[in-house]
């Protein structure tokens, strides 16, 4: 969703949080793409669902999936700060609460090589209209 982003990148977001089932490694490196995009940190948020552990045997929907699958979902939440660079995590295939010291002059310093709501934005091209209710 470019547009929600960039968005959210000329409303100034410093920490982004993307919560999803998607635990691939493709949407990892999508995080670590909107880190750097935007020069925010990105937080994403990913439970990770044990089939034996964490759905009671009373519920018919378990049994939905494969014999001999541990994990249903496994995982992949992350912090990512502004140069795209992993703070905490990945954590996989266990529940964890990430923690993350945040620089807020780390936005700064990346949105000099690149800042897509500043410098790279175009205003004399391109023209992203808001609309906020009041």
């Amino acid at each position: 969703m470019p547009l929600a982003r960039q968005a959210m990148y000329n409303l100034g977001t410093q920490i982004l949080v993307a919560p999803t089932w998607d635990k691939s490694e493709n949407w990892l490196l999508s995080l670590r793409h909107i880190a750097r995009e935007g020069g925010v940190f990105v937080v994403g948020s990913c439970m990770a669902i044990n089939k034996m552990n964490d759905i009671p045997v009373h519920y018919e929907f378990r049994n939905y999936y494969q014999e001999g699958r541990e994990w249903i979902n496994t995982g992949n939440s992350c912090i990512i700060n502004p140069k795209g660079e992993f703070t905490a995590g990945p954590v996989i295939m266990k529940e964890e609460i990430l923690y993350s010291d945040i620089d807020l002059n780390e936005i700064s310093s990346s949105k000099r090589m690149f800042d897509a709501a500043g410098h790279y934005s175009r205003p004399d091209v391109f023209e992203l209209k808001i609309h906020k209710k009041t």
